[in-house]
C-alpha cells in the first residue's frame, strides 16, 4: 500500500516529465520546453528561455527535501538508471557564429 509522507514545491518553471528513485533519493526531471525560438522568415538573437532541470531530492526524513539542482541548455532527451547511476541525455544545437 502506498501513502504519502509529505510534500514539496519544486520552484522549477517547467513541468516534471520523468523521476528516477534510488533508494532514499529522487532524482525529478523538469522539462522547460526547450531552448529553440519560433520559426520566423527573419533572423533574431536566441529568446532567453530556462534549459531543463535535474533535481536531487533527499526522501529519508519526515519531509522530502532539495538537495541540490542541475540546469542544463537545450531540451531533455531522456534518462535512465542503473543502480544508483543516473544517466540524463540533453540535445543542445551547435553554437556555430556565421559572419
Amino acid at each position: 500500500a502506498r501513502k504519502q509522507v509529505g510534500k514539496l514545491a519544486l520552484d522549477a518553471e517547467g513541468a516534471a516529465t520523468g523521476l528516477l528513485l534510488a533508494g532514499d533519493h529522487a532524482l525529478v526531471l523538469v522539462e522547460t520546453g526547450g531552448m529553440y525560438p519560433a520559426m520566423i522568415a527573419k533572423p533574431v538573437r536566441p529568446v532567453d528561455v530556462r534549459g531543463p532541470e535535474v533535481i536531487l531530492v533527499d526522501l529519508s526524513g519526515d519531509q522530502p527535501r532539495v538537495l541540490s539542482r542541475f540546469e542544463g541548455e537545450g531540451d531533455l532527451v531522456d534518462a535512465r538508471l542503473t543502480g544508483t547511476t543516473a544517466r540524463v541525455v540533453l540535445r543542445t544545437p551547435p553554437r556555430i557564429s556565421f559572419p
